[in-house]
Parts: structure tokens; sequence; C-alpha cells
């Protein structure tokens, strides 16, 4: 395990997570979502490295996630779901409904 590339997975989903929460606090949804998304996969890859596993792509994160923490009990496998597209799940445009309540005229 290469705890430098941990550590820095792990600081870059916590600014990711942070940047989510801004993001809605102003209420720029879609931004928050893909940080949120972004959190999500950094944090993926700093469990996979804790177990010596190098994930080269988005792709690879989800597969490999899947395989080396879900799999062998290592997590549990409701949380393989979070790493499966927003838009896959929901559609092209995850917060399509909120849009129409958040939108600001002013």
């Amino acid at each position: 395990m290469n705890a430098k590339h941990l550590l820095a997975e792990l600081t870059r989903a916590r600014e990711s997570l942070q940047a989510a929460q801004l993001l809605q606090e102003k209420e720029l949804l879609a931004d928050a979502v893909s940080r949120s998304y972004y959190a999500v996969m950094h944090a993926a890859r700093a469990a996979l490295l804790a177990h010596d596993t190098i994930a080269e792509s988005h792709a690879a994160v989800r597969r490999l996630f899947v395989e080396v923490m879900v799999l062998p009990g290592r997590i549990e496998k409701k949380f393989k779901y979070h790493l499966v597209p927003c838009h896959i799940i929901h559609g092209p445009d995850p917060v399509a409904g909120l849009k129409s309540r958040s939108t600001r005229l002013s």
C-alpha cells in the first residue's frame, strides 16, 4: 500500500465533499451532485489502495470496488450502488425535478 497516494485520495474525497456542500448551500445542485460523485469516487479509490489495488478509470473503480470490497464482505453490498453514475439511475439530469423549486430569478 502506498500511504502517500491513499492519503491524497482521502484528501480529494474530503475536498470534493466540502465543495458539494458549499454548492448545495448556493443551490447549484447539478454541480453539487457532480462533486458528490467525485467524493465517493476518491473515497473508493482510497479503499482500493488500502487493499493494494490501483484503478485507472472510473469504470475500473466501480468494477474493482465490487470485486475487492463488496464480494469478499469488506463492505456492505448496498454501498456498491453509490458508485453507479447518477445518469444511469436517474436519467441525464439527476436534479431535473429539483430545478423548478430552486431556480432564482433575481
